[in-house]
């Protein structure tokens, strides 16, 4: 029986690094590879597979259905992975979308700063030009 929960165990990590795939169908030809070799193997040599020497049917029946006990509770993981990923590529769009607006705000508000910026030097340069040209009244004196 040893035998028996350290090949499924090992299965199962096998079973589970393919899970990261996030592909379902790989996780379905991994599982019918394992069933038909379960199922030939059984029949020809049971000592490789299952470790003894007389195999009943039944032992392979018993793998199949640990194949898709494990194979529900992993596409369900699949299914959820790839859940979270599609969120978090919308918020990366999204994040990205905004960013790419903000940028155009920025270039907009600089633009219009210094537009602003130059109309005040232009206007301030006139002003000062004003005062030199006209002579300045003595104190005291209202004009």
């Amino acid at each position: 029986m040893a035998d028996v929960s350290r090949h499924i165990s090992t299965c199962s990590c096998h079973s589970a690094f393919l899970a990261f795939y996030r592909d379902w169908r790989v996780l379905v030809t991994a599982s019918a590879v394992v069933a038909v070799d379960h199922v030939l193997r059984g029949m020809f040599w049971p000592q490789s597979v299952y470790g003894v020497l007389m195999a009943s049917p039944w032992r392979a029946a018993e793998h199949a259905a640990w194949v898709v006990f494990e194979d529900v509770v992993l596409f369900s993981a699949i299914r959820q992975g790839i859940v979270e990923m599609k969120r978090s590529a919308e918020r990366e769009a999204e994040l990205e979308a905004n960013h790419g607006s903000m940028e155009r705000e920025v270039q907009t508000r600089t633009s219009e700063l210094r537009g602003s910026e130059a109309r005040f030097r232009s206007l301030s340069g006139r002003v000062a030009d004003r005062h030199l040209r006209e002579p300045t009244p003595p104190a005291g004196v209202c004009t």
